[in-house]
């Protein structure tokens, strides 16, 4: 069976709004040397800062890794990674790379000298110390370590797991890790040795932030979400807000919040003093990720402007409201507008490739090709489709090339945010094949796979499988140079030139409701049965239908490759039926 890998321009925005609202940890405060404060990077690590230099990743442009003057000026690129859990350490910008599986890179400032750290697949990247603390997602012994805490020296070197269980975020102030447990919700601490561990609340903490001798947090109990704080032992529990809290970040002088309004999604942008005092509105932003950096504030937040759709836009800006620098993503349209679209039968060139999409098949019903169930009673049918396109790819250079990251779907966000994801679908050589003459022909799902190689100074056919939920056409195939995946350098826009479905279970029910709206429905097995003596099994689905729990019920069947409905009973010719279909009902 085919797998399928999606990426999109808003799904790390998506995956740390999940993150946070599930129970990241903020803190800002900590003492000895820091990579960045830890309430920036429950926050996503947004940015970083220097003496004179912020860093951040441009929402605008992919998640590039950007650095802009404090004063606003100078804006300058550093790295297409896609970057985020920024920490500037030692005159090194570490990272996590979800361009790369999100390994643990690290950049000089300036661009050069990009790094490979680790190969672990880290988030809550913190430095503190010369160690990287994080959560190993790539340590897959059970559910539980794969979402556990370990640390690493900044070299990469003396890999070190902390705790046995997952967590739901965690602070590194001082000599202790303070952590949310990912089982009871409950706020521990441990010994940067993962020594030590001991439970200091029984609160279901969704979030927390270590600064100085207090935690903060937000208390989940009921999904009321208010802020308290308490002492570093856990006593001295106080509330200091009755508001729905959907992120916050402490720093030295302010928790900067975001407070939930009653209508779904809606947040307003306030701060207040660390006591819970003097509560005062940002600005009309609607902020999820909050980083602050010295008098700058770096945040993610919806834009409602439109009525008709909404987007993830990004924020730098002073904390008396000065020196504003907006970023949106870039939107599916604009993608489209500046690679422009190619139809079928035309060539793309890509380098040495020349690709050209020649043909398309969609059909929701695969024949069951297994020796011995070849019955049409085995063939798989679906809700949605599967999608078949026929490529010619030449290699015209002198080296084998990778087709794996080649090609991929374009798959429109339907929450109408205007991002877009990526899905790469498998791969079969068919230039073997005669396929030529019948644009239905399509490979076993079994002999495709994820990847493939052309050989130089050669033409292969290749078809790519895809099964997708609805049958929109045309669907958008993109063409990509590398790994690179959100900057596609050509589209093609593909249309089946044939189509073929049959009704599905699912479409069977909807008829016979409809066709008899009061009456109680019992979906049976389907069967396979020759109606027409020709000596071919056609498959029908089989209901009871009842007026009353007391009504024994009458047979009806809804022919899979017509929708057509039958009357039906039991026929003492076919005892292994309970009923068969017999008239056509009008």
């Amino acid at each position: 069976m085919m797998k399928l890998k999606v990426r999109g321009v808003i799904l790390l925005f998506i995956a740390l709004t999940l993150i946070m609202l599930s129970g990241c940890n903020q803190s800002s405060g900590t003492s000895g040397v820091n990579g960045n404060t830890n309430a920036n990077i429950a926050n996503g690590g947004l940015a970083v800062a220097d003496d004179d230099w912020i860093y951040f990743i441009n929402y605008g442009d992919y998640n590039a890794l950007y650095k802009i003057n404090a004063d606003g000026t100078d804006e300058q690129k550093i790295s297409t990674d896609y970057a985020y859990y920024l920490n500037y350490y030692e005159d090194w910008l570490y990272y996590c790379n979800a361009s790369e599986n999100s390994h643990i890179y690290k950049i000089k400032p300036d661009g050069t000298q990009r790094t490979l750290v680790s190969e672990s697949a880290a988030r809550n990247l913190t430095i503190v110390d010369g160690w990287m603390y994080f959560v190993n997602l790539t340590y897959l012994d059970s559910e539980e370590t794969s979402m556990t805490i370990f640390k690493a020296r900044t070299d990469g070197s003396g890999l070190i797991q902390l705790l046995d269980s997952a967590v739901n975020g965690f602070n590194v102030a001082g000599d202790w890790v303070y952590y949310i447990d990912g089982t009871s919700k409950n706020i521990y601490k441990m010994k940067t040795d993962g020594s030590a561990s001991s439970n200091l609340s029984s609160t279901q903490a969704v979030m927390m932030n270590v600064l100085d001798d207090k935690i903060y947090y937000v208390d989940g109990t009921d999904e009321m979400n208010t802020l308290w704080s308490m002492n570093l032992d856990g006593t001295g529990a106080t509330k200091l807000s009755g508001e729905k809290v959907a992120g916050f970040n402490v720093a030295e002088d302010y928790i900067y919040y975001s407070s939930a309004k009653e209508e779904a999604g809606s947040f307003e942008f306030k701060k207040m003093n660390l006591d819970g005092s003097g509560v005062a509105v940002v600005n009309e932003d609607s902020p999820v990720l909050i980083n602050v950096i010295g008098d700058t504030l770096v945040y993610l937040s919806l834009d409602f402007s439109d009525l008709i759709s909404w987007q993830v836009k990004e924020t730098i800006i002073k904390t008396d409201g000065t020196n504003r620098h907006d970023y949106v993503p870039m939107r599916m349209e604009d993608v489209l507008d500046g690679i422009g679209m190619n139809g079928m039968d035309e060539t793309v060139t890509l380098g040495d490739l020349d690709i050209t999409v020649t043909s398309a098949y969609s059909t929701n019903i695969l024949k069951n090709t297994t020796p011995g169930f070849e019955d049409p009673l085995f063939d798989d049918v679906s809700d949605g489709t599967n999608m078949f396109v026929n490529l010619t790819i030449t290699n015209n250079g002198s080296e084998e090339m990778d087709l794996t990251h080649v090609i991929g779907k374009l798959d429109i966000d339907e929450s109408g945010s205007g991002g877009y994801g990526v899905s790469w679908w498998p791969l079969g050589d068919i230039t073997a094949l005669a396929t030529q003459d019948d644009i239905t022909f399509h490979l076993a799902r079994e002999n495709y796979s994820e990847n493939l190689t052309i050989a130089a100074g050669t033409t292969m056919n290749v078809q790519m499988y895809g099964v997708m939920e609805n049958r929109g056409f045309p669907i958008t195939l993109a063409v990509y140079e590398n790994e690179n995946i959100d900057h596609p350098l050509a589209a093609f826009a593909v249309t089946p030139d044939e189509e073929y479905y049959v009704i599905s279970s699912m479409d069977a029910l909807d008829i016979i409701e409809s066709k008899f709206p009061d009456t109680k429905q019992e979906q049976l097995n389907a069967i396979p049965f020759d109606r027409d003596g020709d000596g071919v099994n056609e498959i029908y689905y089989t209901f009871k239908l009842g007026s009353s729990a007391t009504d024994q019920g009458t047979y009806y069947f809804v022919a899979r490759d017509s929708g057509a409905i039958y009357s039906g009973g039991y026929d003492a010719s076919y005892p292994d039926f309970e009923a068969v279909p017999d008239a056509l009902v009008e």
